[in-house]
């Protein structure tokens, strides 16, 4: 049999007049090869070769193997002694073959078309981010209605069972509506246990997220990503187009980046279905079932935490400033998708929400409150230090005033320390007294309470004033009181 080309140049050269001898030459065949083609209207047509299986014999036997799960040299050995007699490359070549074979038929699908209302679907994916100076791994959540294929995303930083829950949550909210059944992934954040047998265990927390909605759980196949096939191939689209090539400086960023392609998503046309997903969902919109209230605390619990008396709140390793009105008192905290944490008092009010630092972020925040209250507790030190000064001078008048600058100059920070003390003696001590011990020191530069406490015990007459009268009346000196011991003796008189 002749090729393709030598029959169409066969014909093109009897066309132009070659003979079948000289158009044989050429090709180097024979004159009736090339008369036989002359004569055929149809070019050559191949046929593959058909090969003889040896092992078809068994196939019966090797099905039984399989299920046995024996593996292709055991296989061999038990073919040996039922008369086979090919080799162990023969065997794995066939069993390649139907591994092969088997991998085709389950890839085998059908498109499935929901009703309106009927289902929405839920999966998560990867993707590093570049976030300031550091690759930070983000998790994008996508909640999809199966009939109008209108899409919801959000992220966060962890993928725990609470953030899972709480992505369908506000998916319901974005929908204004709630299915009647909604398929998800074989993830452990809802899904224990699924077998190939069709079993499957769903988590008490899941369960209990779809009771309060009326909804119905489906898990797909494990290992079978067609069964969501809608919500998967919608990752791509925002990996491509959005995420790739993508840096924030912070996770804040993202979010309105997120929505608006969100909302141009919604608005592109389907290439299968014609339509855009937002006119579409005009249509399913209204056979969603209404969202009923359910608390939000019981679907998403919130941790206790104790704030520290200078105002911070401790979590997971961060430091976080909250009101100082909370210092001392139990809070609760409410982790949103682990970048945003929200903060209620214990009357259940929100007091602060914070979005979430990273590792590398300083520990301490500057609290900003403290520079308020640091500045009134200064305020409050200068007035009593005012104060306690304005007293000195009003009390010690001329001699107050002189001594008081060079006690400035002398003692410095102890200076209202020396001025109360001074004070205190006006309750032991007449006033001119003390006026005078000042006016002396002053004259020596003796600038000290100590210095005027002596000058008054020598040079002035004691005088003791009773507590009350003076506003300073703390007794800082004792009273030198003397008396004579014959006042206590007794006359005693012998009979």
């Amino acid at each position: 049999m002749i090729s393709v080309y030598k029959w169409q140049k066969i014909k093109a050269w009897s066309v132009q007049g070659k003979g079948i001898k000289e158009i044989a030459k050429e090709l180097k065949m024979s004159k009736n090869t090339v008369r036989k083609y002359l004569r055929s209207h149809v070019p050559p047509n191949f046929h593959p070769r058909k090969y003889h299986r040896l092992l078809n014999e068994y196939r019966t036997l090797i099905d039984s193997f399989l299920e046995k799960h024996f593996i292709g040299t055991r296989i061999f050995i038990e073919l040996k002694k039922c008369g086979y007699s090919g080799s162990l490359s023969t065997v794995h070549r066939y069993l390649a073959t139907l591994q092969k074979e088997k991998k085709r038929k389950e890839r085998i699908t059908t498109r499935v078309e929901t009703l309106p209302g009927k289902q929405m679907q839920y999966d998560w994916t990867e993707w590093m981010l570049p976030v300031k100076d550091t690759s930070l791994k983000i998790y994008l959540h996508q909640v999809m209605c199966s009939y109008s294929r209108k899409k919801y995303y959000t992220f966060s930083t962890n993928i725990t069972a609470i953030t899972c829950l709480r992505a369908l949550y506000h998916g319901f909210f974005f929908f204004q509506g709630i299915p009647e059944e909604v398929v998800v992934d074989n993830g452990k954040q809802m899904i224990t246990t699924h077998g190939k047998d069709g079993v499957i265990r769903f988590t008490d927390d899941f369960l209990f997220f779809c009771g309060s909605f009326g909804i119905e759980p489906y898990a797909c196949f494990p290992s079978r990503p067609q069964t969501k096939g809608k919500v998967e191939r919608a990752f791509s689209p925002i990996k491509n187009h959005l995420l790739q090539g993508l840096s924030v400086q912070t996770l804040s960023e993202l979010e309105p980046l997120l929505e608006e392609f969100t909302e141009s998503e919604n608005r592109r046309l389907h290439s299968v279905l014609k339509e855009t997903p937002n006119e579409r969902f005009e249509r399913e919109k209204t056979t969603l079932r209404p969202l009923p209230e359910v608390e939000e605390t019981r679907l998403f619990p919130r941790v206790v935490r104790k704030v520290s008396f200078d105002g911070y709140l401790s979590y997971r390793g961060k430091d976080y400033p909250v009101p100082m009105a909370s210092c001392g008192e139990q809070v609760f905290v409410d982790d949103r998708f682990g970048r945003l944490i929200a903060v209620y008092n214990q009357k259940g009010e929100e007091i602060g929400t914070y979005e979430l630092r990273c590792k590398d972020s300083p520990n301490r925040p500057i609290h900003p409150e403290h520079d308020a209250r640091n500045l009134r507790y200064q305020t409050k030190r200068e007035m009593v230090r005012s104060r306690m000064l304005r007293a000195f001078s009003n009390t010690f008048a001329e001699a107050g005033d002189h001594f008081l600058e060079g006690l400035r100059q002398k003692v410095g920070a102890n200076l209202t320390w020396h001025c109360r003390e001074i004070l205190n003696l006006t309750s032991i001590y007449e006033i001119d007294v003390i006026k005078n011990a000042l006016f002396l020191c002053t004259k020596i530069h003796a600038f000290h309470k100590n210095y005027v406490l002596g000058l008054i015990a020598k040079e002035s007459q004691k005088t003791v004033i009773l507590p009350g009268k003076s506003p300073f009346s703390i007794f800082t000196s004792p009273v030198d009181i003397h008396r004579d011991l014959r006042e206590y003796s007794e006359v005693v008189s012998h009979e």
